[in-house]
């Protein structure tokens, strides 16, 4: 799928991307109207993969994808208050958790997909990494694995996260917040201006150094030390960030465009079997850390759901979760697998190449 900036000249792409934002409003109008968890985010991702499945083409230009990002981002990082990062001296066993189940994951999810989804090694260790597509589709490229299956398989995963983690949170919660609520008053534009164009900086040069989810990232970062320092007060406006996740919702859906159900058939199982797998792991370190921090359960497992950085980030702001808790975690998880992926498809060269000598 391409996300393209958006020529107006060009009537076939402004045609997909009024599509495409019709789609995502009523997928999340409908959630809304349903009472479902994280109606925006969930409500489009839905309603936007019904319809690439369906075969209809949906453009997500992406500046409009790029501005969401960053205002995603802002939101993030204005919880970075000192209060709020005070408790950052308890998490090291958190975050050595959080390494024990990420090697999990990826070790035996890609045993179980060699052994019984026909995968290749190298197609299978990165099919069962738990996050960074874009560096594990590079690596794939560079490894010949069969990136098509990698790319739905891990956009599967993502999917079923989006849905699963508000899901789950019913389960912890009577209410869950207003996806209209803020939980400190909305930032006066006048601050929120000039902070959006700083983070858009910062966010292209992180862009620059090759850094996954550069924009958010760059956002958080950027708001998160106008905030410790008291220098902009204030969270998102609430009429910015609903149509926000409404487009990060959209932009998971669109991951299926152009993926036919006949590709897709075989693929389900896979993509069943990496998600469950990986939310099993994730639920079981999240108890053990529970039992060690004084956080809400449901905050630790947003923090553990092995699902996309930008994704998990916005379910952490969306359902009023730590958001310096679980931003540092999937920080973390992204260094691990930028660490790990390639030293397992190393060590399997290594071990090829001596069996043929």
């Amino acid at each position: 799928m391409n996300f393209k900036f958006l020529p107006l000249h060009d009537n076939r792409l402004v045609v997909e991307t009024v599509v495409a934002l019709a789609v995502g409003v009523i997928g999340a109008a409908l959630a809304y109207f349903a009472r479902l968890p994280a109606p925006f985010l969930t409500g489009a991702a839905l309603a936007t993969t019904i319809a690439c499945l369906m075969g209809i083409k949906l453009t997500i230009p992406n500046l409009l994808r790029d501005a969401c990002f960053i205002m995603i981002g802002i939101q993030l990082g204005a919880d970075m208050t000192p209060e709020a990062l005070a408790g950052a001296a308890h998490w090291p066993f958190s975050a050595l958790m959080l390494v024990v189940s990420v090697m999990m994951i990826v070790v035996i999810i890609a045993v179980v997909l060699k052994s019984f989804f026909n995968f290749d090694h190298n197609s299978a260790v990165l099919a069962a990494t738990p996050g960074h597509l874009s560096y594990v589709l590079s690596l794939g490229v560079g490894v010949g694995a069969d990136t098509s299956r990698i790319a739905v398989v891990q956009s599967l995963r993502v999917f079923f996260l989006t849905l699963f983690v508000p899901a789950f949170a019913l389960l912890g919660q009577e209410t869950l917040p207003s996806p209209f609520a803020a939980a400190s008053p909305p930032m006066v534009l006048s601050a929120l201006g000039p902070l959006c164009l700083v983070a858009l900086g910062a966010g292209l040069f992180l862009k620059k150094l090759r850094v996954p989810a550069a924009l958010l990232l760059g956002g958080m970062l950027v708001s998160g030390l106008a905030h410790f320092f008291r220098l902009t007060p204030g969270a998102t406006p609430p009429f910015l960030l609903g149509p926000a996740f409404m487009v990060m919702g959209m932009v998971i859906g669109a991951r299926f465009r152009g993926v036919t159900w006949s590709f897709l058939k075989p693929c389900l199982a896979a993509g069943l079997v990496v998600s469950t797998f990986s939310v099993l792991v994730a639920c079981a370190a999240s108890l053990l850390v529970w039992q060690w921090l004084d956080l809400p359960l449901l905050h630790i497992l947003i923090a553990f759901a092995p699902g996309g950085l930008e994704a998990m980030a916005a379910m952490a702001s969306v359902l009023d979760a730590d958001s310096s808790y679980v931003a540092l975690h999937h920080a973390l998880r992204l260094f691990v697998l930028t660490v790990l992926v390639p030293v397992m498809l190393s060590a399997r060269r290594q071990r090829d190449s001596r069996h043929v000598t």
